[in-house]
C-alpha cells in the first residue's frame, strides 16, 4: 500500500509537533504542492548531489513527481532562518486503510541533502525531531541508507544499528 491515502493523516500529527523545534533547527514539511513547485529550484541543486550517493533507478524527474503525487514528502531545514537542507520521508508499512499498521512501523528518510559550509550537526538535529514526529504519529522505527561509510559511522554512537547498508533508529 503507498502511503499517499495516509499523508494527510500524518500532516495534522505534524502541524502540531513541527511547532515544537527541537534545538535551533527547524524542520518545516512541505506538504503543499504549490510550495513543493515553487522551491523546486533550489531543491535540485541539493538533489543532483544526493543522486551522486545513490543507487538503483531514479531521478529528479522521479523524485519530482513522488513530491507531487504526495508518495514522499519534503522537510525543509532552517538554521538561525537560513537555509540549510532538506530530507524526504515516506511512511512505510501501513494497512488497507491508509493507516499505519503492521509490527512495524516506519518513517523511511528517503533522501538527504545538508548545504555545503552548513554544519554536519544539523543532520542529528533533524533526525531528533523526526523521532519525535514518529513516536507522534505510531511509528516504532526511522530507517535510512547510505553508502557513506562516514555517516554511518556517526550514526553507530547515536543509538542506530546497521543493518545491510541500512540503518535504523528504534522510537520509543
Amino acid at each position: 500500500m503507498e502511503s499517499t491515502e495516509a499523508l494527510p493523516k500524518v500532516i495534522e500529527a505534524v502541524k502540531d509537533t513541527t511547532k515544537e523545534l527541537v534545538e535551533k533547527l527547524e524542520l518545516i514539511p512541505l506538504y503543499e504542492v504549490r510550495a513543493v513547485i515553487n522551491g523546486w529550484g533550489c531543491f535540485c541543486v541539493g538533489l543532483e548531489k544526493v543522486l551522486d550517493y545513490t543507487i538503483g533507478e531514479t531521478s529528479i524527474a522521479t523524485i519530482y513527481n513522488d513530491l507531487l503525487d504526495k508518495r514522499i514528502l519534503m522537510w525543509v531545514g532552517y538554521l538561525d532562518g537560513k537555509y540549510v537542507g532538506f530530507c524526504t520521508t515516506r511512511l512505510d508499512n501501513l494497512d488497507n486503510k491508509g493507516i499505519i499498521g503492521g509490527v512495524n512501523k516506519y518513517i523511511s528518510v528517503v533522501h538527504l541533502y545538508i548545504k555545503k559550509g552548513t554544519d554536519p550537526f544539523c543532520f542529528f538535529m533533524a533526525l531528533k525531531q523526526m523521532k519525535g514526529i514518529a513516536k507522534k504519529i505510531g511509528c516504532n522505527m526511522i530507517r535510512m541508507w547510505t553508502i557513506r561509510e562516514d555517516w554511518g559511522n556517526a550514526l553507530h554512537g547515536r543509538g542506530w544499528k546497521k543493518g545491510y547498508q541500512e540503518y535504523y533508529l528504534e522510537v520509543k
